[in-house]
């Protein structure tokens, strides 16, 4: 099994269609497991040359994700040009509308931007408009900008952003804001509610950073909530600030137990030196377990297991052994991503 980097992935595609997300992710694994050069070389040109945008998109990422940023870049502004509302257009309009700093220049731009493309999810697009919205306590234009992607495919990926900034202002909130806010936690734990699996979790037996043996079986009863991660892996770091607020917040509650499962490392050197580190550096409060590698197909035993193809990936599992929620990537901030688990504990205990 080889874990791929689908969060990295996804902000690629934040613009894109689910439909061309899994598509391109296919061309590009076809890409980066073909191993005649010539052929790859050629694969690489009709993509390029191609009378479709996908087939660009796909080259883009390519080209970035094997470190080839200036080919990618100017290879984006080719499909802008050829594609005037296509993918890279949206995207670049964006990317414009964050370089903006003034916010009744923001609302003007994402007016312009919304006609336009006024064809496709606008998500991203209001998602940011209610995050600066919210920066300027403005309650009229969040509910509006909320309102306008309240049936978009990507709604659910941008309101753990928009929650985050309404969480982090905390008390600064106007009452209005602060209503909009729990109605939009509300509706995410209903979207979270309609997400839960039940699937028969695999058991596993483990050593912890010391060499103590933590096996699954033990902890029946419990609330447990893996979390797959490998040092190399940045939005696994980067969710770290808000996976120990969850820690703290969880922390006298004997239902509740949180397991980090480093795996897919990199490199032949042993990672505990860094993972102690790490943990030193941050006080992270981590039980740490070590996944096995096998020596013969080199998979990580664990992560193979539960089949995780993305990290960084949370599996959450109830006190009966049941996998419940599988969550890859990683939403919002700190303050979301410590309600979120709150919320899943909440579904499962409550």
């Amino acid at each position: 099994m080889k874990i791929i980097f689908n969060c990295l992935f996804f902000l690629t595609f934040s613009t894109f269609s689910f439909a061309q997300e899994g598509s391109i992710q296919k061309q590009l694994q076809s890409l980066s497991n073909e191993k005649d050069p010539i052929v790859l070389k050629q694969k690489l040109e009709s993509y390029v040359n191609s009378k479709q945008e996908n087939g660009i998109i796909v080259a883009v990422n390519y080209y970035n994700r094997t470190g080839m940023r200036t080919k990618a870049d100017s290879l984006k502004l080719v499909a802008i040009k050829k594609f005037p509302k296509g993918d890279f257009s949206y995207s670049n309009a964006i990317e414009k509308l964050n370089a903006t700093s003034d916010y009744n220049e923001q609302l003007k731009f994402a007016r312009t931007v919304s006609t336009r493309f006024s064809d496709r999810d606008l998500s991203i697009l209001y998602g940011k408009v209610a995050n600066e919205a919210a920066k300027n306590k403005d309650c009229r234009t969040i509910k509006d900008a909320i309102d306008k992607i309240k049936d978009q495919s990507y709604r659910y990926y941008v309101i753990p952003s928009i929650a985050e900034t309404l969480l982090t202002a905390g008390e600064r909130n106007t009452p209005c804001i602060q209503e909009l806010l729990q109605q939009l936690l509300k509706e995410y734990k209903s979207h979270l509610s309609d997400k839960m699996i039940k699937e028969q979790s695999p058991n596993f037996l483990l050593p912890d950073l010391k060499g103590n043996q933590v096996s699954l079986a033990s902890l029946k009863g419990k609330t447990v909530i893996i979390d797959f991660w490998a040092t190399w892996c940045k939005p696994c770091l980067e969710s770290f600030p808000g996976m120990q607020r969850a820690v703290e917040r969880h922390k006298n509650d004997e239902k509740v137990v949180f397991v980090f499962l480093n795996t897919a490392e990199r490199g032949s050197d042993d990672p505990k030196p860094r993972i102690e580190k790490l943990l030193t550096d941050h006080g992270y409060t981590f039980t740490v377990l070590m996944d096995r590698r096998n020596a013969e197909d080199k998979k990580y035993e664990v992560s193979n297991g539960f089949g995780v193809t993305a990290l960084p990936s949370k599996y959450i599992i109830d006190k009966e052994g049941f996998i419940r929620f599988k969550i890859a990537g990683s939403s919002g901030g700190p303050a979301f991503i410590n309600e979120e688990i709150k919320m899943i504990v909440e579904l499962l205990n409550n």
